[in-house]
């Protein structure tokens, strides 16, 4: 329930900041914002995992497709916004 809850609040936020290529699929206790190019290949760019209560902690996809923990830890809108100023690059659809 709480991941359900989290996935729509993150969709909003995608929707909010416009980018209408974002997608969010939940991954056991994680949230993994993602994209498709253009022959359906899966992009990821970003994930959260629940870690309790209204915290979350931030990860970034490496080039070897393992995920890079960051320092990152809070709601889900505070890791968006983290994203957003530090990390927009990470953003953009290849």
């Amino acid at each position: 329930m709480i991941l359900k809850a989290a996935q729509n609040q993150l969709k909003e936020f995608i929707v909010s900041a416009e980018q209408p290529h974002l997608l969010v699929k939940k991954y056991g206790s994680s949230l993994i914002i993602y994209s498709l190019d253009v022959q359906k290949h899966v992009q990821k760019h970003a994930r959260m995992t629940h870690l309790g209560v209204d915290q979350w902690g931030l990860s970034f996809p490496r080039y070897t497709g393992r995920w890079e923990k960051t320092p990152f830890q809070g709601s889900i809108l505070e890791l968006w916004e983290i994203i957003l100023k530090n990390f927009p690059f990470l953003l953009i659809q290849h």
